[in-house]
């Protein structure tokens, strides 16, 4: 017997999952895809000689560590990708917010910037290496070349998008060009000037695990270039994964701080 005016029920008055399923989904989707990768390998669906065991990596990535090599390797290629990142932001930022402004600059630059977007960055190293060696600053400077010319462009384009009337109310409000520049053209363009690093961040470590692949050393790239020499899986598959560990963890902490440094703006307030 059917209740008149009773509200059918369907997936969309189903109650919701819990908050915290949500928000740890991503840990669940690693966990099973590693669980799947252990069974694999060890029941050998797949080849466990390059596909070892994450359990088997795992117990590598302690040695390394208790060793000191992992940390040696790691924090050499974070500091050069932060560094790099660090020069591509104080050249590629100031030069942007000057093309978008001042007519004489993008006359200037407008033509190289079209010539140089895409050139792959990696072919330049061997120039990079005849000039600066084979040592941090040939690596880093290639990095941060890589990365200057995206910061650049989303500068530019940040700083020409901004709303015209904005400015006009501003100088009507006799607001000077420097406090104009400062206080209202950079604040403005600043959402999308950190959208454009935080678009870059992931370039800047491809680009130094690729240099410290080619020259060796020291680094998460040489020790996956001579893992792979030594056809030593457990320890290649270890300076991947760190790699890629770094770069999330990166990308997180620049989240972080883009929410406080942007708590007065409307994107921060949607998202609290």
């Amino acid at each position: 017997m059917t209740v008149p005016n009773a509200p059918a029920v369907s997936a969309r008055n189903r109650p919701p999952l819990p908050r915290a399923f949500w928000r740890y989904q991503p840990v669940y989707s690693v966990l099973i895809a590693l669980v799947a990768w252990e069974l694999s390998s060890r029941f050998a669906l797949i080849n466990p000689y390059f596909f070892p065991e994450p359990s088997k990596i795992a117990v590598t990535a302690l040695d390394l560590t208790l060793t000191g090599e992992l940390l040696t390797h790691s924090g050499a290629t974070f500091l050069r990708a932060i560094v790099a990142l660090g020069l591509s932001i104080a050249a590629g930022v100031p030069l942007g917010i000057l093309v978008a402004r001042v007519r004489a600059f993008r006359w200037f630059f407008d033509p190289l910037i079209s010539f140089g977007f895409p050139i792959p960055k990696i072919t330049l190293w061997p120039i990079f290496v005849l000039w600066f060696g084979f040592h941090d600053v040939s690596k880093i400077l290639l990095t941060a070349f890589a990365c200057v010319l995206p910061i650049l462009s989303a500068t530019q384009l940040a700083t020409l998008d901004v709303d015209k009337y904005l400015l006009w109310s501003a100088r009507n409000m006799g607001t000077g060009e420097y406090k104009l520049l400062w206080k209202v053209i950079f604040h403005a363009a600043f959402p999308n000037i950190l959208t454009g690093i935080q678009t870059v961040l992931p370039v800047a470590f491809i680009v130094t695990v690729l240099t410290e692949m080619l020259s060796g050393g020291v680094g998460l790239g040489a020790m996956i270039m001579m893992a792979g020499q030594l056809a030593d899986m457990p320890t290649l598959f270890v300076g991947i994964i760190v790699a890629s560990l770094l770069g999330y963890c990166t990308m997180r902490a620049v989240e972080f701080l883009r929410r406080r440094l942007l708590v007065w703006h409307e994107e921060t307030a949607t998202h609290q």
